[in-house]
């Protein structure tokens, strides 16, 4: 497993994004429209955020430059994206029986900042 990082291996529905504009594309092909996000950031005592892919996709080069490592997180569960420090930016949806887990519906996320 890299560390640091998410385990692409072991997503099987994933791409490698170039452009921001194919986020939202890509999820909308997969019938996914929950756009309501957790950021956090690897190496760094900034708090993560809760916020909308939206305002994160308008100012992401603000937002990855941040920390070293980035990583987007449905609250929903039903994807992640991962802006890995060298540029290469991954998204993934995960098996259908596990979700990536950003807390539970209703679940305070009291270390996250609302933006």
């Amino acid at each position: 497993m890299p560390w640091g990082r998410i385990d692409w291996e072991k997503v099987s529905e994933k791409k490698h994004i170039k452009h921001a504009s194919e986020v939202v594309d890509w999820l909308r092909q997969r019938g996914i429209d929950h756009y309501d996000v957790i950021v956090l950031w690897n190496y760094s005592d900034n708090p993560g955020i809760q916020t909308t892919l939206e305002r994160v996709l308008h100012a992401i080069d603000d937002v990855v430059a941040v920390g070293s490592d980035t990583f987007i997180l449905c609250q929903h569960g039903e994807y992640a994206i991962e802006c890995f420090h060298d540029g290469v930016v991954t998204i993934g949806v995960p098996e259908k029986k596990r979700h990536f887990h950003a807390g539970e519906e209703g679940e305070s996320n009291d270390h996250c900042q609302q933006l």
